[in-house]
């Protein structure tokens, strides 16, 4: 128990740390006080992590419901019995970080109390963008496509690559790069299904 207990600490970590942006969607950008925006997500997060100062390296798998109303956002990371592990509920006025083990910690921005807390940050408000394929900051992200078709988007550290499916209004699966300073991670996100707009 203590060690799923650490993976999906780690886990919450890294899977926040992603971020996708579309070059043929919508480039608004969206921040954690915007209103009027409700939408759920599932889906599955796989991490791979290594540490630059130490080289432990991990790798780590949990599911996730994301949800979203108005300007408050609740991730959950869930074990594969669906038992939730952690959970992050981000709103403008303040966020609470719950550990499975009951601890709580608050403060005023996800990202700076998964800082605080974990010793990373987490960037909640960019994945309300990034999670739809919209860039973070449009006049300051790099998109690209490549020659195999893949959308190619380098923002805030992050590289991230993906490929739009006939049909397909957002991403459904992400492959996300970050190499560091502190630590270095591979982040594959599959959403398995979205509701709302």
């Amino acid at each position: 128990m203590r060690l799923w207990c650490k993976r999906s600490i780690t886990l919450l970590l890294c899977g926040v740390l992603c971020g996708c942006a579309s070059l043929g969607l919508d480039q608004k950008p969206l921040h954690l006080g915007d209103t009027g925006f409700d939408r759920e997500l599932t889906g599955r997060i796989s991490v791979h992590y290594q540490s630059l100062s130490t080289d432990h390296q991990e790798t780590v798998f949990a599911n996730f419901d994301w949800s979203e109303h108005g300007s408050k956002v609740d991730l959950d990371l869930l074990d594969p019995l669906g038992q939730t592990i952690a959970r992050v509920r981000a709103a403008p006025e303040m966020t609470t970080l719950t550990l499975n083990d009951g601890r709580v910690y608050s403060g005023v921005t996800p990202e700076a109390l998964t800082a605080q807390v974990l010793g990373w940050t987490l960037p909640v408000e960019g994945l309300r963008a990034w999670l739809e394929g919209r860039p973070l900051h449009p006049e300051a992200a790099d998109s690209s496509i490549d020659a195999d078709g893949n959308h190619r988007l380098v923002e805030e550290g992050w590289t991230i690559v993906y490929t739009l499916e006939a049909g397909d209004t957002a991403p459904r699966r992400l492959n996300l790069s970050y190499p560091g300073p502190g630590v270095a991670l591979e982040l594959r996100i599959v959403v398995d299904s979205r509701s709302g707009a």
